[in-house]
Parts: C-alpha cells; structure tokens; sequence
C-alpha cells in the first residue's frame, strides 16, 4: 500500500505558538495553498480513499481532495495539555526541560506523550493495511507524520524531530 502523508496548510497565528490539539484558524489564502497540492496530486485515482484528522485545519484541505473523508481520531496532533495556545518561549520551568530532554516518554502536563501519539499512530496504519487499499491519502500534523515515517522506515522515535515535515508538504511512503 502506498500512503501520501499531507501536512494541513499553514496556520492564522504567530510564530512560536504551541497549538497541538487546539483548533485553530487557517490562513485567509489557505485555499491557494490547497490548490497547489491539488496540482501534486493530480497523478492519484479520481476519488482516492482520504482520512484526515477531525481538526478543522485537516479536514478542509481534505474536504478538497475527496467528497468523502474519513475522519480518524488517531491523527489528530499531540496534546500540548496545559501548553497550548501558549508561546514556546514562555513554557519555563522543570516541566519543559524534562520534556524537552526525554519527549518520547515524558507527558506534557494535562497532554500526552509521543509514545502516547505513537502508539494510537501505529494502531491505524495497522488497521488500514487490512483494508487491502493499494492507495491512501493521510492529511494530518506534524507530529503525526513524524510518528508514521519512524514506523515505516524504522527510525528511533528520539529522532523524529531531525525530520522536516513543511506545511502543505506531501510526503509517499510504501507500506510493507
């Protein structure tokens, strides 16, 4: 199965906002960035199968890929908690540094871990290579993206951070 992982355009907030789960607005031309990736998917099947996220920023851009989305909430970004909405540089403390230094395991407070991510990440690949589909379009986060090329490339989740992912990005991996 090949899967083309898409990162939702660009976001309507400032710089250095940490806005995980938190749904929030898309830029005003967030339609010309869809269009752009459209253009790069013009390739695919005329009604490809499409999850997305339940986030708003997802779905749109989903919404215009394929009149029919499968909404997953496995895909949705990881919980910031207490952090969201807030700017990083702002985040102080001993709870930021124990998470900055072991983030795979450490839980942002009132979120979730990237093992936490990971694991509900692994759960739906799992269960969409099942399906027997030979093609399927993933428009999600971040996090997620880099939670679904360290299981398809066997990369150490330590690492996931050292992968770009841009937004609007897409990103095609085979599935074993």
């Amino acid at each position: 199965m090949v899967i083309h992982l898409i990162r939702h355009t660009k976001v309507d907030l400032p710089q250095g906002i940490c806005y995980g789960q938190s749904d929030v607005p898309l830029l005003p031309n967030w339609e010309a960035e869809a269009s752009e990736i459209m253009q790069k998917l013009a390739h695919l099947n005329d009604n490809p199968l499409v999850y997305s996220s339940p986030l708003k920023r997802c779905k749109l851009l989903a919404g215009k890929i394929s009149n029919k989305v499968n909404i997953d909430n496995r895909l949705i970004e990881m919980n910031f908690g207490d952090w969201e909405l807030r700017p990083w540089n702002e985040i102080t403390g001993s709870d930021v540094e124990n998470w900055m230094n072991n983030f795979v395991v450490t839980r942002c407070p009132g979120g979730e871990s990237y093992i936490d991510l990971y694991k509900r990440v692994k759960s739906f690949l799992s269960e969409i290579c099942n399906f027997g589909e030979e093609e399927a379009i993933i428009v999600t986060h971040a996090g997620v993206i880099r939670a679904i090329v360290c299981i398809v490339q066997d990369i150490p989740l330590h690492k996931s951070f050292e992968i770009n992912v841009a937004h609007g990005q897409i990103i095609s991996l085979n599935l074993p």
